[in-house]
């Protein structure tokens, strides 16, 4: 009995301090979790996955907690500031307001990572934050906080996205579709020069999202077709609410609710007569 009394105490204590209780079982995921004073560069995070996923064995969560402050990088020749996630079935996540002030943001990496989930953070970069090339499949962004420089989600060559209910603010484009599929962005707040953009994309969900843009809400570029553009309510904007390249076809663009910037005479939707034929354009107010 005092044996199970002394297994049982040395469990709560490992759980109390986040560390896993005894060795991760197959498919179960292990937590780490830093505060600012463990972080000094990106790579200590990088070291966390590490840590947490047994170097790609099974799950894991990394957790940021912000409770001792912001997570600054120490500024020095050779230290790194962007964070490569390379891991399958990892877990990303901030607790007490965690917040990465400056850096690289966040890269997926070249090889095929899949079911990644980044949430609860806020990221400020000063260039990009959150960019993705290649075969990274159901990753989903949730509940995070972006200021970005330039582009503050990038998500090209790859399908199965969830992004929903972010503040995204840019410099450039706060939404970047590219070679992209099945990408369903809902709920979101998005501003930037254009807050959305789909270049060669197809079967996306771009649906009841706040954008501010300054130029135009929506970009359909390229081939992009049987996209969902809906119910999204656009404001500030210079020269158009949507507009539709030549070339795109059988998306649905409907029920978009667009105020332009004050004094500026913008239009809802853009296409010419030949595109607006090619596309269902529905319901949408100025």
């Amino acid at each position: 009995m005092k044996t199970i009394h002394i297994l049982l105490a040395m469990a709560l204590l490992l759980t109390a301090t986040g560390a896993a209780a005894g060795p991760t079982a197959p498919g179960a995921p292990n937590t780490v979790v830093l505060t600012a004073q463990d972080v000094h560069t990106a790579g200590d995070i990088e070291a966390a996955f590490h840590e947490a996923t047994g170097w790609g064995a099974h799950p894991g969560v990394v957790v940021l907690d912000g409770s001792q402050g912001p997570f600054v990088y120490e500024i020095a020749d050779g230290n790194d500031y962007a964070i490569n996630i390379f891991y399958s079935d990892l877990t990303l996540r901030g607790i007490n307001g965690a917040e990465i002030a400056g850096g690289e943001g966040i890269t997926l990496d070249g090889m095929t990572v899949d079911q990644v989930e980044i949430r609860n953070l806020t990221l400020r970069c000063d260039t990009d934050c959150i960019i993705s090339w290649g075969p990274h499949y159901g990753v989903r962004i949730h509940h995070n906080r972006i200021y970005a420089g330039g582009y503050g989600i990038q998500i090209a060559q790859t399908s199965g996205w969830r992004v929903q209910n972010n503040l995204v603010q840019a410099g450039g484009t706060a939404l970047d579709l590219i070679d992209a599929s099945e990408i369903v962005a809902r709920r979101n707040r998005l501003s930037g020069y254009i807050p959305v953009m789909l270049s060669n994309s197809s079967d996306c969900q771009v649906t009841s999202n706040v954008l501010a843009g300054r130029w135009e809400g929506v970009l359909l570029r390229a081939t992009s077709h049987h996209n969902k553009i809906a119910a999204n309510a656009i404001s500030g904007v210079e020269a158009h609410g949507i507009s539709l390249e030549p070339g795109v076809y059988a998306n649905r663009i409907l029920a978009n609710r667009v105020i332009c910037a004050e004094g500026s005479p913008c239009v809802t939707v853009q296409a010419d007569a030949e595109t607006w034929a090619a596309n269902i354009i529905k319901g949408n107010q100025p």
